[in-house]
């Protein structure tokens, strides 16, 4: 192995780790790669158990807090509203991150900074439009809002 390949292996080993996955969240998201799946369908598939086996509680249970936990960072969410087994998906923050583990490939960040300086921004405005009552202002004012939950609806998106 040349050194170019250990640094590329050393470099995806340490995106790996700063994602912090625990190897069942890695199998989950490699399930998930192949396309949307209910946990029990995940259960089957890492751990080959099949409903009615005497430990597919168990293993069914560590499923669903692993897809708890991965929900909550934003990696994957549930498709649908209504019915009991719903499947998840990766989401395209998810899908993102996973991306990044390749070698010169930059992790996502669902912000970016002029997302940051629009959130600022708007209440800035909003005082002076309040204060001043001109139309300029306010007009200003309902623009810059209209863009700040634009832009807030797409960040919702990419991780839901």
């Amino acid at each position: 192995m040349s050194n170019n390949d250990e640094d590329s292996l050393s470099r995806t080993t340490r995106k790996l780790a700063h994602m912090k996955l625990s190897p069942l969240q890695a199998e989950v998201l490699r399930e998930l790669l192949r396309g949307e799946r209910t946990t029990t369908e995940l259960a089957f598939g890492i751990f080959g158990t099949e409903y009615g086996d005497g430990q597919f509680e168990a293993y069914h249970g560590r499923v669903r807090r692993a897809v708890k936990a991965m929900e909550k960072t934003g990696l994957i969410a549930r498709k649908g509203l209504l019915g009991r087994e719903k499947p998840f998906r990766l989401t395209q923050y998810g899908a993102a991150k996973v991306l990044s583990i390749i070698p010169d490939v930059s992790a996502p960040s669902a912000w970016r900074k002029m997302d940051l300086i629009l959130f600022v921004v708007v209440p800035a405005i909003g005082i002076i439009a309040l204060n001043t009552l001109h139309p300029v202002w306010t007009n200003l004012f309902s623009l810059i809002l209209g863009m700040a939950l634009f832009r807030a609806a797409q960040i919702v998106r990419r991780v839901m």
